[in-house]
């Protein structure tokens, strides 16, 4: 009871602020000696260690590599787009299912694979320490399959590769962990802030580069940034670690749940009945200069 009068400081001749300045000097004094199990900083974990995005950031430059031995003198930042590869999207195969998933792993020049595995590998790796690698593993692979149902809907005709739909996910993943996890956080605004300031780079510089510009600079599938984003926004507060539950996270949970699920089976199922959306592009390839021949 001494304590419990101690801590509202009631008895203590001080006024409300100084009581509500006392009893904060008192929670971050007992924080200090006895750290709050739910803060989010004490998730982080090496062990086990983070190898999910460490493996996939190594296989897909590996694939890179392969793909440029071929290309020797034809490498550049925007390509050469590896449209031979049994691994990227291609429109004319869209019965090859693989290539939904496998596209990830295929870049198109240098920028490509070295901006994506940079930002993987900063915003995964973290990700992974709290979470584990099957739930990292979920969102980035729900991205890329969002990214590549999406675009075929959207742009029927274009080729795909690269990993930006998961990569759009691991940052939008971050977002739902503060959505959910934002009491058991230090500073959760600087967190939105980087992920909107992510977002509203790539918004201008797409609006800079149609409206202006006339056309895009470099192949770039918005869609599939788009996709993965949303995706990685929903199956990251469905699948990610929530250190609390209350009612209004059971309902954003849920929220999410459905969601989801409805742009998936709505993406699904636009893919496997609407044929006559898909028609097949004339063209044939050279694979030996990896050009298209129209």
């Amino acid at each position: 009871d001494e304590f419990l009068h101690l801590v509202k400081g009631k008895n203590l001749g001080l006024g409300r602020r100084r009581r509500q300045a006392f009893r904060q000097l008192l929670k971050e004094t007992v924080e200090f000696i006895v750290p709050y199990k739910y803060t989010y900083q004490n998730e982080y974990s090496c062990s086990p260690p983070p190898l999910f995005m460490i493996f996939l950031s190594c296989l897909q430059t590996v694939i890179f590599i392969y793909n440029s031995i071929q290309e020797i003198g034809n490498i550049g930042l925007y390509e050469p787009v590896p449209y031979c590869s049994h691994l990227i999207y291609n429109p004319n195969s869209r019965g090859e299912i693989w290539r939904y998933l496998t596209y990830s792993l295929v870049h198109s020049g240098l920028f490509h694979v070295s901006f994506n595995i940079l930002i993987q590998l900063i915003l995964g790796v973290p990700l992974e320490m709290v979470n584990g690698w099957y739930r990292v593993a979920l969102v980035y692979m729900s991205g890329v399959l969002a990214g590549s149902l999406w675009t075929s809907i959207v742009k029927p005709g274009v080729f795909l590769s690269g990993g930006s739909g998961g990569v759009y996910a691991l940052i939008m993943s971050h977002l739902a962990t503060v959505i959910m996890n934002h009491r058991e956080m230090p500073h959760p605004c600087i967190r939105v802030l980087i992920i909107v300031l992510v977002a509203l780079t790539d918004i201008i510089v797409y609006l800079y580069e149609t409206v202006i510009l006339g056309q895009p600079t470099k192949p770039i599938s918005y869609p599939a940034h788009i996709a993965g984003a949303i995706s990685g926004l929903f199956v990251g507060v469905v699948c990610l670690k929530h250190l609390s539950w209350d009612r209004r996270q059971r309902y954003i949970w849920w929220g999410s749940m459905v969601a989801y699920s409805v742009l998936m089976l709505v993406s699904l199922m636009w893919n496997l009945a609407d044929q006559s959306h898909f028609v097949k592009l004339n063209f044939s390839f050279n694979c030996s200069e990896n050009k298209i021949m129209i």
